[in-house]
């Protein structure tokens, strides 16, 4: 996911039963009504999530890859 730079960052997790709200069309229609009067710009960003069936050693892999990721980016940001 982007890192925002500044900003507010809001994350939307829908049930599974309210999946007509995720159509980008309502979404939208959403952020504008509710948002008529804000001067600055809003950006919908939308990312789709998918469930795949995977071995217990491909979970194990990529569990690896996220936690080296993280621990690389906390190297990053570290400051000296």
């Amino acid at each position: 996911m982007k890192k925002l730079c500044r900003g507010t960052k809001i994350t939307l997790l829908m049930k599974e039963n309210k999946l007509e709200h995720f159509d980008k069309c309502h979404l939208k229609d959403l952020i504008k009504k509710h948002s008529e009067f804000i001067f600055y710009p809003i950006s919908l960003w939308i990312e789709k999530a998918t469930k795949e069936k995977i071995s217990n050693d491909e979970a194990e892999d990529k569990m690896e890859e996220i936690l080296m990721g993280q621990r690389e980016g906390r190297a990053e940001n570290e400051v000296d």
